[in-house]
C-alpha cells in the first residue's frame, strides 16, 4: 500500500507527467522494449489477465474491507478475469483515481492482497485494454507454460516474454530460483511450479460454482423483494 500513497503524492505534486507505470521490483526482470505499451491506447488503463485465477477471495474479508464492498468486490473479481497488479499502464489522472480508490477502500494497509482486490474493481469498473500476456508473464498462472535457455525465458510455444513475473506472495512459492539477469541465473523449482499450476488449474471450477451460487442468490432475492411488493400491495 506504501506505493500507492507514495504514487498518489508524487503524481499530485508532479502535473507533468502524462503516461504511468506502477510496477513490482523484485520479482519482475525485462527481456525487451516495454516502450511501444507506452503510446497504444494513451487514454485508458492498460494491463495483463492472467490465463488462470489464484484464490483471492479469502482477502476478501472484513478484516480488509466494510460490508458494501466487500460484497461488490466479491463479485467482481469472482465474474471476471483476474487482472494482474504487477505491470499497469495508465494516464496520470486515471492512476491517481485508482491509488485514491486503494487507500480509501482498503482498512488494513499493512497486509499483502488486498490492493490487487480493488485494483481489479476499479479496471473492470472503468474499462481497460488487455495486454498480451508477454507483457507481463506471470510464470504459475501462464497456459502456454515456461522454459529457460542460458538464463532467458521463453513460452512453451517459443514466444519470448518482455516482462517476466516470478509471482508468489512468500519466497518458498516463488517458482524461478536465483531470479535476475544471466545465463548462470533462472532455475525452474518444478515441484513449486507443478504444484502451483495444478492448483490454479484446479480453482476454475470453485469460481465457476462460486458465479452460480451468486446467480441463484440474486434471483431468491429478486423473488423476494417481489413477493413482498405483492403482499404489501394487499394490505
Amino acid at each position: 500500500m506504501i506505493r500507492y500513497r507514495e504514487l498518489r503524492n508524487f503524481l499530485t505534486d508532479n502535473p507533468a507527467y502524462d503516461q504511468v507505470l506502477l510496477c513490482d521490483s523484485g520479482d519482475i526482470i525485462f527481456q525487451g522494449d516495454i516502450a511501444p505499451v507506452f503510446s497504444e491506447y494513451t487514454d485508458t488503463y492498460r494491463a495483463v489477465t492472467e490465463d488462470y485465477k489464484p484464490f483471492f477471495s479469502v482477502l476478501i474479508g472484513p478484516d480488509f474491507f466494510d460490508r458494501e464492498d466487500r460484497e461488490r468486490l466479491s463479485e467482481c473479481f469472482v465474474r471476471n478475469p483476474m487482472i494482474n497488479g504487477g505491470f499497469i499502464l495508465a494516464p496520470r489522472e486515471k492512476m491517481i483515481t485508482l491509488a485514491d480508490e486503494c487507500l480509501k477502500t482498503i482498512k488494513d494497509y499493512t497486509k499483502f492482497g488486498p490492493d490487487q482486490i480493488v485494483m481489479n474493481g476499479v479496471l473492470h469498473n472503468a474499462g481497460y485494454i488487455e495486454l498480451d500476456s508477454i507483457y507481463n508473464y506471470v510464470v504459475t498462472t501462464a497456459k502456454e507454460g515456461i522454459r529457460i535457455h542460458r538464463g532467458r525465458f521463453f513460452t512453451g510455444q517459443g514466444r519470448e516474454p518482455i516482462v517476466v513475473h516470478n509471482a508468489g506472495n512468500l519466497r518458498l512459492l516463488r517458482p524461478i530460483e536465483n531470479f535476475g539477469y544471466g545465463a548462470e541465473r533462472n532455475e525452474l523449482k518444478d515441484d513449486v511450479y507443478t504444484a502451483l499450476h495444478k492448483l490454479y488449474q484446479s480453482t476454475e471450477g470453485l469460481f465457476k460454482t462460486h458465479e452460480l451460487f451468486l446467480d441463484s442468490r440474486r434471483r431468491f432475492k429478486s423473488r423476494l423483494n417481489k413477493l413482498k411488493k405483492e403482499l404489501g400491495s394487499r394490505d
